[in-house]
């Protein structure tokens, strides 16, 4: 904290451009100093550079500062997107000069009305308001005005000053870079008689769906499969005059039919809208030759519409990376275009493949294959699933679940559902019987439209204590287009099982008769794996 006024002494010299400090009792500890000081000058529009040396013993030491000019600064205050007004606020004198002569001139950019009736000029440090025509003039001047001090305060201004008045803003009128930008020049006399100039200046970028005077957008819902669009015309409420919103469906989507709806909005004063009530017998078309929507505004309405309808990927193959939309909304001869992206989530997500080792029984990994994420609408649909050479399918194991798909797109197992094997899907695995390798082909009896999940597990076939499983599976189906994807999965698996020890060899099986010592043609064996002395999973069959 502090330390105590008694151990230390302030002096300064006459004009205070100098200050001493002293301990009489010495010091024992480090100290830190602060003080305040006043700028003496007015500061420039350029700003200035103020710099302070303090010297204790013999130790010197040099600190600059750039301090910016404080005679005028302005920001750009609330707007009011219902009522299309902007304020803007300044400060004034904030150094607390003494000024006389004190005027601003704001030239006021086309596209900004001044509202004469909303000029606010405070005292700041009095809190006490102006009065125009007392202790202001505002003149108009061309499309701004000039504000001066009048009777006393045009002799002596010496507060920090504050204005704010609103325009209304006019987006047909915004320049080309989407800004206004507002500059405002005040001038006044110091005591000495010296001129100054303050400049001031602020930027208003109304938001996008104003300069647009509409705006779109899109959400997919991923039970019902259906893009629904959404467009916002008229955000400016200006006078309706032929006005129409033109939308085509492009892409791999098919509108649904009588699904547009019309609505009136309001504007809040933060620019976003309120669905009010819905246009009775509204004027709306769909050209199914062309695939466009159109939907007639009532004339000479000043309120803001909001058209929603509905887009369906039902039966299709889902694959897009977006679906893209733009309207055309036409006022008075004058159009914008509105562009709106849906994403479609696991869009062209036919096939992945995830595995792990088997957590109950590290001689085995675990294999998931997800198919049809997109939820695409197609039928012959075969997953073909090659292993690595150092694994073997457990062909009793295979189950596969359909999948339970919330509207954001998230899926759930279904396992209280799996399908039948022989009535839904059927399995062909096939295993060379010399090199073991496999090859399993998953075939679904019926077209499929939704997700579905294969879980299997694969025996660890390696004489390596860590090995990598890997698999190659791939998906084929005719849709309105053909699906064709593949995909691989890894696994990294510890064979802490004891097949580590043993290694590969051949075993050459022949059955022969008894009596006549030949061999027996169409003999077949099976391979089956010893757990614990009990038969385990069937490995190989040979004839």
């Amino acid at each position: 904290g502090p330390i105590s006024p008694d151990q230390y002494k302030v002096t300064y010299n006459t004009d205070r451009t100098e200050m001493t400090i002293t301990f009489p009792n010495g010091l024992n500890q480090g100290v830190k100093i602060s003080y305040q000081s006043q700028v003496t000058d007015p500061i420039g529009d350029e700003g200035q550079t103020i710099s302070n040396s303090v010297d204790s013993n013999g130790q010197k030491s040099n600190s600059k500062k750039q301090v910016g000019q404080q005679g005028l600064t302005k920001s750009c205050g609330h707007v009011d997107y219902n009522a299309k007004t902007v304020t803007w606020n300044f400060d004034i004198n904030m150094a607390r000069q003494n000024m006389s002569n004190w005027s601003m001139t704001d030239p006021v950019p086309d596209g900004l009305t001044v509202d004469y009736k909303s000029f606010v000029l405070k005292d700041k440090d009095s809190n006490k308001t102006l009065i125009e025509g007392t202790d202001y003039t505002i003149s108009k001047q061309g499309n701004g005005f000039t504000i001066s001090f009048a009777n006393a305060l045009k002799e002596h201004a010496t507060s920090w000053y504050t204005l704010s008045y609103k325009t209304a803003f006019e987006t047909n009128s915004l320049p080309d870079g989407g800004t206004w930008t507002n500059t405002a020049t005040a001038t006044w006399t110091d005591t000495g008689g010296g001129k100054h100039s303050n400049e001031g200046q602020a930027d208003f970028t109304p938001k996008s769906e104003f300069k647009n005077d509409g705006s779109k957008s899109g959400s997919y819902n991923a039970v019902s499969k259906q893009i629904t669009w959404t467009v916002v015309a008229n955000y400016n409420q200006r006078k309706l005059s032929n006005a129409s919103i033109t939308d085509p469906i492009i892409g791999d989507q098919d509108y649904v039919a009588g699904s547009a709806k019309l609505y009136e909005a309001s504007i809040n004063t933060n620019g976003s809208y309120i669905l009010g009530t819905q246009v009775a017998s509204a004027n709306i078309s769909f050209d199914s030759t062309k695939k466009q929507l159109t939907a007639k505004l009532p004339n000479d309405s000043s309120k803001a519409y909001v058209l929603t309808y509905q887009t369906s990927l039902s039966g299709k193959v889902i694959d897009q990376k977006s679906y893209d939309n733009t309207a055309t909304y036409t006022n008075n001869e004058k159009s914008s275009d509105l562009t709106a992206k849906v994403t479609v989530p696991n869009s062209g997500n036919v096939l992945d493949k995830s595995g792990k080792q088997d957590p109950t029984n590290s001689a085995y990994a675990l294999w998931t294959i997800g198919v049809n994420k997109a939820q695409s609408t197609f039928s012959d649909a075969v997953v073909t699933d090659e292993p690595s050479e150092n694994q073997i399918i457990d062909e009793s194991s295979i189950v596969i679940y359909p999948g339970k798909v919330a509207s954001n797109g998230d899926f759930t197992e279904d396992t209280s559902n799996p399908l039948v094997l022989g009535k839904d899907y059927s399995v062909d695995l096939q295993t060379d019987s010399v090199t073991g390798k496999q090859t399993m082909k998953i075939s679904f009896a019926k077209e499929i439209s939704s997700a579905y999940s294969i879980h299997y597990r694969s025996l660890i076939n390696s004489s390596k204590i860590n090995d990598t499983l890997t698999n190659t599976a791939s998906i084929s189906g005719k849709g309105e287009k053909d699906v064709d994807n593949n995909t691989n999965g890894l696994t990294q698996v510890v064979n802490n099982n004891g097949s580590a020890t043993g290694k590969n060899t051949n075993i050459v099986l022949t059955k022969s008769d008894a009596d006549t010592k030949k061999s027996i043609a169409g003999a077949s064996f099976e391979l089956w794996s010893d757990v614990s002395g009990q038969k385990g999973q069937k490995l190989r069959t040979g004839t």
